[in-house]
């Protein structure tokens, strides 16, 4: 299993941690993300969700904490099992007839953060 963010590839490798670890992100030498085995594919999918937030917050020096990046974990899951047509509008195959840009009409550009990517 790989996520793919930016320009790498992460490898998620599922794995013995030590008892009571449920996952680790590591950018160093190289980005890899470690999960436990053992886990439900729910505590596992949450997991990995949980990681990839740490690896956006490690890449882009946000220094969430520990507890901030469950909150953000554990509130994505609950948005994402309760409205599953966001997943399935999320992750249409990209030759669908809908531009992913253009799908969004009600959030333009000017509504992005003023440092973001998007604002430029």
């Amino acid at each position: 299993m790989k996520v793919f963010f930016g320009n790498y590839q992460i490898p998620v490798q599922i794995t013995e941690l030590a008892e009571g670890d449920f996952g680790e992100f590591s950018f160093y030498p190289y980005p890899s993300i470690k999960v436990s085995t053992g886990l439900k594919k729910e505590v596992e999918t949450s997991t990995i969700l949980h990681e990839v937030i740490e690896m956006i917050s490690e890449v882009y020096g946000l220094s969430l904490e520990e507890s901030q990046i469950r909150v953000l974990e554990v509130s994505l899951m609950g948005v994402f099992f309760q409205n599953p047509w966001l997943i399935e509008r999320m992750f249409r195959p990209l030759h669908s007839q809908h531009n992913l840009i253009t799908d969004f009409p009600d959030w333009p550009p000017s509504q992005a953060l003023p440092d973001s990517p998007e604002a430029l």
